[in-house]
Formats: structure tokens, sequence, C-alpha cells
């Protein structure tokens, strides 16, 4: 069959069954590949999805997302530095305004 497997769906399952073993839809890749390269969309002398050109190019995706990522995270350490610090709630006045409060201090018995 090549490498290239074509899939047809399975009737029964609705799983995907490779064509070379339903013999309802057998495989056609050769017969497509001929005419492809008879009609000259395929050029035999320069294939793109041959193994070592896919070896070629996950090199290559590989390099270009570790420089993309770098890039991105300094992108994101610029635009964080960028922002201000803006001040926080004060979350510190508000428990000692609780904890002021008689009532809740008669209830967890703080002064006792």
């Amino acid at each position: 069959m090549g490498a290239v497997e074509s899939f047809s769906r399975g009737a029964v399952t609705g799983a995907f069954v490779p064509s070379s073993q339903n013999p309802a839809n057998p495989c056609r890749c050769s017969a497509k590949t001929r005419t492809f390269i008879a009609e000259g969309w395929v050029d035999p002398e320069r294939l793109k999805f041959t193994a070592r050109r896919v070896a070629e190019v996950r090199a290559e995706a590989r390099d270009s997302h570790d420089v993309l990522c770098t890039a991105e995270e300094r992108f994101a350490a610029v635009l964080f530095r960028g922002h201000p610090v803006l001040p926080g709630p004060d979350l510190a006045g508000r428990l000692r305004g609780l904890l002021d409060d008689p009532e809740l201090r008669a209830r967890l018995a703080l002064d006792a």
C-alpha cells in the first residue's frame, strides 16, 4: 500500500478501518498516484512526504518551536514588567476592623 493508508468508516462499529482491510473499499493509492504524476500534480523526483523529508521537517519544527517559545517568553516578561504595580486591598486593615467589633470578639471569646 505504500506510505499512505486510505481509511474508510466501518459501517458496524463506526471505527476507522484501513482500506486494505476493507474489501468493499479497496485501496486506490497507486492508481491515484499514477494519475497525479501523469497530470503533473506529483513530481516523483521531488516527493514531499518521504520519511527523510518528514524527519527534516520535524527537526526544523522542533528548532522553530524553541525559538518561538523563547521569543514568546521574552515578550510576556516585557509585557508583565511594563505594567504598573497597583496597590492591593488593605486586608490587614479589614481584619483589624473585624476583630475590633465587640460582637465578633464576644462570639469568638477573644477577650476571655
